[in-house]
């Protein structure tokens, strides 16, 4: 034990000297920092890159010996410190981290933005109270909900190297004309905008054409017209689960065995588990709502009623083995 605790005592030893040389170090690269955000500054609101055959200021400092994501970060902190002199003091003094100073420099700078003078001075407090990773997200927050007029939500996922380059070529591409590079949220968007305005069965133009009646007909055809028409109320969700997608049209009223049309009125979309249970009874159908949505009532009880299935179910559903068909979060034996 007592060995233990000289090695312990021997572990955690001070070092003043260490402690007083870091500090004086940190408030070195502060110091350095500022003049060289401040230099690079000048240089780009001065143009004078052209002058040495560069095309940006970003582009002279790379060329000068500054990597790419700091010369990035240094033009960026030279903006902020532009539109936030207030905070050029406390920078030098080490009392500003420069991560805060570019927090609030992005929101200071974002045109969009039309902050009061009480706003201002609000942000300008924060950049001195709040730690600089959640002063980050908020100022990132208020910027993008800025550009884009409606609240945001983050989200985080993974993607492939190849999907990563296509993002950034949508980005750049739909950069054009803008009088800057638009944000990664807003690309986000507008891809998925683009996707579901050729995909989405709501927002498809529904067909001009249609065939005659389909009632009292052996044919399983049904009128492109009808199936837009379900598919828009549906959104191509399962109507009566809600979760899964419609592959399916259900029969609801009548089914097809004793004559029942294709129609709108008839139909709805459905995945293939609970097309089996409307198929049992178990779900039944019992009106339309009055966004002319379809609705159901529960009836457990014609699970132990096989013959049921047998008459309104198509042939490859006469016949099944006992199995576990999900059922809002209960698991119901269906034989």
């Amino acid at each position: 034990m007592k060995a233990y605790a000289d090695k312990r005592s021997r572990e955690v030893r001070p070092a003043p000297q260490a402690e007083r040389a870091a500090q004086v170090a940190q408030r070195a690269i502060a110091r350095h920092e500022y003049r060289a955000a401040k230099a690079l500054s000048i240089i780009e609101s001065r143009r004078a890159y052209i002058a040495s055959g560069y095309t940006s200021a970003q582009a002279w400092a790379e060329a000068n010996g500054y990597g790419d994501s700091q010369a990035r970060r240094l033009l960026a902190l030279g903006r902020a410190l532009s539109a936030a002199p207030e905070l050029e003091r406390k920078m030098r003094s080490g009392t500003v981290t420069s991560d805060a100073v570019l927090a609030v420099g992005k929101v200071l700078c974002e045109p969009s933005l039309k902050l009061s003078a009480a706003e201002r001075t609000a942000w300008l407090e924060r950049a001195c109270t709040q730690p600089p990773r959640p002063l980050r997200e908020e100022a990132t927050k208020a910027v993008e909900e800025a550009r884009q007029g409606e609240a945001t939500f983050p989200m985080r996922f993974l993607v492939t190297a190849a999907a990563k380059d296509g993002f950034q070529r949508s980005r750049l591409l739909m950069s054009k004309g803008q009088p800057r590079q638009i944000s990664e949220g807003q690309t986000f968007g507008r891809l998925v905008q683009d996707w579901l305005a050729g995909h989405d069965p709501r927002l498809k133009p529904l067909p001009k054409r249609r065939s005659g009646p389909t009632r009292g007909t052996r044919s399983r055809c049904r009128p492109k017209l009808v199936d837009a028409i379900v598919e828009r109320r549906s959104g191509g969700t399962c109507e009566i689960c809600g979760v899964r997608p419609a592959v399916e049209k259900i029969h609801i009223r009548e089914p097809h065995a004793k004559g029942g049309s294709r129609e709108v009125d008839n139909l709805a979309d459905g995945c293939r588990e609970c097309h089996v249970m409307v198929d049992a009874d178990v779900f039944r159908f019992s009106q339309f709502d009055e966004q002319g949505r379809p609705q159901w009532t529960f009836h457990p009880g014609s699970l132990q009623q096989p013959s049921a299935v047998r008459e309104r179910a198509p042939p490859r559903y006469a016949v099944r083995r006992r199995t576990e068909i999900l059922v809002g979060s209960a698991s119901v034996p269906f034989g």
